[in-house]
């Protein structure tokens, strides 16, 4: 097949297009991967780290010398959802106090999110909300979090939940969803604020 001048051409400038197109996007991929990589200082605070409000952030468990770098930015409390595991020996030497509530994944109760939610209310702030991975027993902390003291709905506070780089376990953890969804938030707000 035999193109025309005037095809070759047009062939070329298209090619010339796709080229600069995706010479640029390899330069912008660079740049945000340049950006991420200043975002958050790996070492110093947890994996899964988010901040949700002036008074709280969540995360993974942290470890010693992330719990002495959150003691040298400010935070005051830590609330540690674990069912076996205390930060007792990880908060030597700082001025961070724990506030340890055992719960299960598989298990959340209106008495355990009233529980979380007063300490949240009553302990000295920033907080740092964490479970083992910061996805499920703090996923499900945070949504309680966001209905009742900042007024989110409950689609708003399971969409969050939701978010892939928050990493909940809905396949192992359903219950936190249906859970959620059947709350009488009314009634937990009349218990955290009594």
């Amino acid at each position: 097949m035999l193109y025309t001048t005037q095809q070759l051409r047009s062939c070329y400038g298209f090619i010339k297009v796709k080229l600069a197109n995706s010479l640029m996007l390899c330069c912008v991929c660079f740049m945000i991967i340049g950006c991420q990589s200043n975002m958050k200082p790996s070492v110093n605070l947890p994996n899964n780290f988010y901040k949700i409000s002036d008074d709280l952030s969540r995360s993974e468990q942290p470890t010693r010398k992330q719990i002495q770098y959150l003691d040298k930015i400010g935070f005051k409390t830590i609330i540690n959802l674990r069912l076996l595991h205390s930060d007792r020996d990880k908060l030597e030497n700082t001025t961070l106090s724990e506030v340890w509530i055992k719960i299960r994944a598989g298990n959340i109760s209106d008495e355990k999110m009233i529980e979380i939610l007063k300490a949240i209310k009553q302990s000295p702030k920033p907080i740092l909300i964490h479970c083992w991975h910061g996805s499920d027993r703090t996923g499900v902390a945070v949504a309680m979090y966001r209905m009742v003291f900042q007024n989110w709905s409950k689609p708003q506070a399971i969409n969050e939940l939701m978010k892939p780089e928050f990493g909940h376990h809905y396949n192992v953890y359903p219950n936190i969803i249906k859970y959620i969804e059947n709350v009488d938030i009314e009634k937990i707000r009349a218990a955290v604020f009594q």
